[in-house]
């Protein structure tokens, strides 16, 4: 591994001013160098940055972006006196300037070429001290690639099955925050159905294993049904579907669990704030978690005397 010729080869493209291979070259070179190494590619690395933001040439916005990830990351270190160099290169280039190439005057960079009011322009010169910072700037670097396999076929897909599901559910966590919001949660997780065989025709036993509740609270932990809701729309009019709920509606009774059924007209008709509003109004007062409630940490059998 020769580190004096990466040192050499790092020099020679910040004298050619290649600062995209030298970019290229000085991030292989942290993987490839020895640790103590490092600190020498730090210093060089805020010399190319003190060099590129001085160079006559254009700035490149991506080239610009790596030498901010490198400074904000700890990977270049540059003397508080390149800092200085650094912060009034900054400010250079966020003075405004006219047509012409020269300043703006004060009046000009407040009224503009055509007499139109606009704000004034605030310089980085204008503050009366460089506060240097670091780790504070996330940059994220998108490239070309190929799909996984997941991407490109779709098999992938929301919890949520519409825009109204989607509003509810924030609602629902934000109404009751000390239970868990379930979105489309299968009933036969909620329900023993080899018990409920005994007492449930066939036709009810196969819709419920099927079934899915558009929300479930639970407690937090335990897992104990608190209460279920159906969103409803005139699409539950139709005799079919009105079969289904009341196939839903048993199933849920027998359960003991509340089931909350909230209709609005149109799909999209209604937004966090206006279920949130509605849960307020119509169920939050109906909502009880019962005596139910224990650790099932310590027994599963325990639950709360009551008085």
């Amino acid at each position: 591994m020769n580190t004096t010729g990466n040192f050499t080869a790092l020099g020679e493209l910040l004298a050619q001013r290649d600062y995209s291979e030298f970019l290229e070259e000085l991030e292989a070179a942290f993987g490839n160098l020895p640790e103590q190494a490092h600190q020498a590619l730090r210093t060089l690395a805020g010399k190319g940055l003190l060099q590129y933001v001085t160079d006559e040439g254009q700035l490149v916005p991506a080239i610009t972006a790596r030498f901010m990830r490198l400074l904000a990351t700890g990977f270049a270190t540059l003397t508080d006196q390149a800092y200085e160099v650094l912060a009034q290169q900054i400010s250079d280039l966020a003075t405004p300037r006219s047509h012409e190439g020269s300043p703006l005057s004060d009046s000009d960079a407040i009224t503009g070429p055509s007499n139109r009011p606009r704000k004034p322009t605030v310089r980085l010169s204008d503050a009366a001290t460089v506060i240097r910072l670091r780790r504070v700037v996330q940059i994220t670097d998108y490239r070309w690639g190929t799909q996984s396999v997941s991407d490109a076929l779709g098999l992938r897909q929301s919890v949520f099955r519409s825009v109204q599901e989607r509003f509810f559910l924030r609602a629902l966590s934000l109404r009751f925050p000390g239970l868990t919001a379930l979105p489309n949660y299968p009933l036969d997780q909620i329900a023993d159905f080899s018990k409920l065989r005994a007492i449930l025709d066939d036709e009810t036993i196969r819709f419920g294993k099927a079934c899915r509740l558009d929300a479930l609270l639970v407690i937090p932990d335990e897992g104990d049904p608190v209460a279920a809701f159906e969103l409803d729309s005139r699409y539950h009019d139709d005799p079919a579907a009105k079969r289904r709920d009341q196939l839903k509606d048993r199933l849920l009774q027998l359960l003991g669990v509340p089931l909350f059924r909230l209709r609005a007209e149109e799909g999209n008709a209604m937004d966090t704030d206006e279920w949130y509003a509605l849960l307020t109004d119509e169920v939050l007062s109906e909502v009880t978690c019962g005596n139910r409630i224990r650790s099932r940490r310590l027994h599963s059998a325990l639950i709360p005397v009551t008085t």
